[in-house]
C-alpha cells in the first residue's frame, strides 16, 4: 500500500471489501503525503486498516536534503512529525548515513539526531548511502564535485549517528527508542 495516493481511503475500502481476512497494513510514506492530509483523514484512514508507516525522512538537514533531491525541509519535516504523533500513528523514520561528509558546511548528524529527539521517535531505521549510477548524487561524485567519503568515514559517520540518536541530550540512552538498520539490531539497547 502507498500512503502518496489521494485515493487512499478508497483503496483500503477496496482491500477490507476484497481481502477482509487482512486486518491492519504498513505502508513507505513522504513527508508531502504525510502533509497532504488533515488530521480526521489520517484518522479514517488509520479506521481502515493503516497501522504503521515507514517514513523517509533521509536527514533533518536542510543543505543535505537539498543535495538529495529531496522536496521536504527541516520545517516540513517537525510539522509533519506533529501530525502523525497527533493521531497516534506507528511510525519508523528512515535515515541516511554517509551522506555528513559530501558537504563539510553541514550539520547533517546533529540536526538530524535533534529531530529525532525532539519527536519522540521510537522506531529509527538507519541505512547507508549506496550512490546508484545515473543519479545526481552519483554523477556529482563521478565528476568530482562530491567526496565520497572512504569506508572507514562513512562507518565513522555511521556509528556516530547511532550513537546520536539512541541519546539524548545529556548522552543517556534512551531506553524505548529500537533503532536498527546495516547492522540490523545490535544497537538495540
Amino acid at each position: 500500500y502507498s500512503g502518496t495516493d489521494a485515493k487512499s481511503e478508497i483503496y483500503l475500502r477496496f482491500l477490507r471489501k476484497e481481502i477482509p481476512s487482512v486486518k491492519w497494513y504498513e505502508s513507505f510514506i513522504s513527508t508531502s503525503a504525510i502533509l497532504s492530509k488533515s488530521i480526521n483523514e489520517w484518522k479514517k484512514i488509520m479506521k481502515l486498516g493503516l497501522k504503521k508507516v515507514y517514513w523517509g525522512v533521509e536527514s533533518a538537514d536542510d543543505r543535505i536534503l537539498i543535495l538529495l533531491g529531496k522536496p521536504h525541509t527541516n520545517k516540513r519535516l517537525y510539522k509533519a512529525a506533529s501530525i502523525l504523533n497527533k493521531i497516534g500513528m506507528h511510525y519508523v523514520v528512515i535515515l541516511l548515513s554517509g551522506v555528513a561528509n559530501l558537504n563539510y558546511e553541514n550539520n547533517h548528524i546533529e540536526k538530524t539526531a535533534k529531530f529525532i529527539r525532539d519527536i519522540k521517535a521510537t522506531d529509527v531505521y538507519v541505512s547507508r548511502l549506496t550512490p546508484r549510477p545515473n543519479t545526481e548524487i552519483f554523477n556529482l561524485i563521478k565528476g568530482g564535485k562530491l567526496i565520497f567519503p572512504s569506508p572507514s568515514e562513512r562507518e565513522a559517520e555511521h556509528r556516530t549517528m547511532i550513537k546520536m540518536i539512541s541519546c539524548n541530550e545529556e548522552s543517556h540512552f534512551i531506553a524505548d527508542r529500537s533503532i536498527r538498520g546495516t547492522y540490523g539490531v545490535q544497537f538495540n539497547r
